[in-house]
């Protein structure tokens, strides 16, 4: 009895060490994406603050002003699509983890 207990309650085991590894990944991937975006933002603000002389020279505020905003709404976008899959898939990872 004892023995059929162990292999029942080892069972599960490997299923849910993959799911920990698969929900690992895909967080992953959803950090990249967001800091990918992020990283587009900051390099708009960087680029134009570094060049701002020419960009006032150029009368491009606007279209700097522009690509920043592009720039701005892409990562939210990204934040709002990704954050509650990857919230929920870390809560789902650390039950897998504490069990």
């Amino acid at each position: 009895q004892h023995l059929l207990l162990t292999v029942i309650s080892v069972a599960p085991l490997p299923m849910a060490f993959f799911l920990v590894k698969k929900t690992g990944q895909v967080v992953g991937c959803y950090g990249a994406l967001q800091n990918d975006a992020l990283a587009r933002v900051n390099g708009v603000a960087s680029e134009a603050i570094a060049n701002v002389r020419a960009v006032q020279l150029a009368g491009a505020e606007g279209t700097e002003t522009k690509e920043y905003e592009d720039a701005t709404e892409s990562y939210l976008e990204v934040i709002q699509q990704t954050l509650y899959k990857e919230t929920a898939l870390r809560f789902v990872s650390s039950l897998l983890n504490d069990a």
